[in-house]
């Protein structure tokens, strides 16, 4: 069965890649497609022809924020004073270990040269297990803040699969003192940590 999110994703690419050969404007954004029906989103598991167009909409929103920047950038050292302190910048500090983790966990899959910010909001978060990764909105905010804080850098890569659109790439900045903390001390879950494959 083909699902509403399996659809949303084959929209979001579609969308994406027509929209930015109209309005160059929006290259460095990602494109988010909701099915609405009764003025609510339709489940991500329901059926593909459960969605109604004479009681529906399609939504498309533009999210994230270009970057300037050509290639990743490259990780900034910090302070080792510093390393007494652990932000709680998404609720508990936890919640932070949980992202660090993840994301080393996906850089570290075999044979990937980057890891997509999309891809990882969208497919690894989600399977972290936590509340606060939950709903778009809450994994947004908590990359947000991560981003803010230089824990995780950001940067344009090519797209293998649209070499003209870039994809924003996102990596561990390593030598931040919550992520020497966080991988310094726990492991833990790491190596159960298995990537999730994209639909092409």
């Amino acid at each position: 069965m083909t699902t509403i999110q399996d659809t949303r994703m084959e929209l979001e690419k579609v969308f994406g890649a027509l929209v930015q050969a109209y309005l160059p404007q929006v290259t460095g954004y990602d494109v988010e497609v909701d099915l609405i029906e009764n003025h609510r989103k339709k489940r991500s598991d329901a059926a593909r022809e459960s969605w109604r167009p004479e009681i529906g909409e399609i939504r498309i929103r533009f999210v994230g924020r270009p970057s300037t920047t050509t290639a990743v950038v490259e990780p900034q050292i910090h302070d080792p004073e510093d390393d007494d302190h652990f932000h709680e910048d998404m609720s508990h500090p936890t919640n932070l270990g949980n992202l660090i983790e993840a994301l080393d966990g996906a850089e570290r899959r075999p044979g990937y040269s980057f890891v997509s910010l999309k891809w990882f909001r969208d497919k690894v978060m989600p399977a972290v297990g936590t509340i606060w990764a939950d709903t778009y909105e809450s994994r947004s905010e908590a990359l947000r803040e991560a981003i803010e804080d230089g824990v995780i850098l950001t940067g344009k890569v090519p797209n293998p699969n649209a070499p003209t659109f870039p994809v924003t790439a996102i990596r561990l900045n390593r030598g931040h003192p919550d992520v020497v903390r966080v991988l310094g001390i726990s492991r833990s879950g790491l190596d159960d940590f298995s990537a999730v494959d994209i639909r092409e």
